[in-house]
């Protein structure tokens, strides 16, 4: 799950980056067709990029691992009350559902009108 996200995160910094470079230099031309070259490439590099392995100041040289730092959090016990918590849940859950049906009711009088 944390490769996913990670995975994610790096994309959307590559596809931030390489929108800009277009934005910026590519989107006032009128060369359409390399425009729409550029786009399409941008997905695939997207893609790909994010998979390619990078050396980073932040590896130790000797061993090759990251440098990982750590700190453990004192434990604690957390005991709520569980039915005002679901009765609060289904509180909002039926309000929410109301507002949702006025406007359905409203948006249905319109169209009848």
């Amino acid at each position: 799950m944390e490769a996913t996200i990670n995975y994610l995160w790096e994309a959307s910094i590559c596809l931030l980056l390489l929108y800009g470079f277009y934005w910026m230099s590519l989107s006032h031309h009128t060369f359409f067709d390399w425009n729409r070259g550029y786009l399409i490439g941008m997905m695939g590099m997207v893609l790909i990029i994010p998979l390619l392995s990078i050396p980073s100041f932040f590896f130790d040289q000797g061993s090759g691992f990251p440098l990982t730092y750590s700190y453990i959090l004192p434990e604690f016990n957390v005991q709520a009350d569980i039915k005002n918590t679901i009765l609060s849940l289904n509180t909002f859950l039926i309000i929410l559902f109301c507002i949702y049906l006025l406007g359905v009711f409203i948006a249905t009088a319109k169209f009848i009108f």
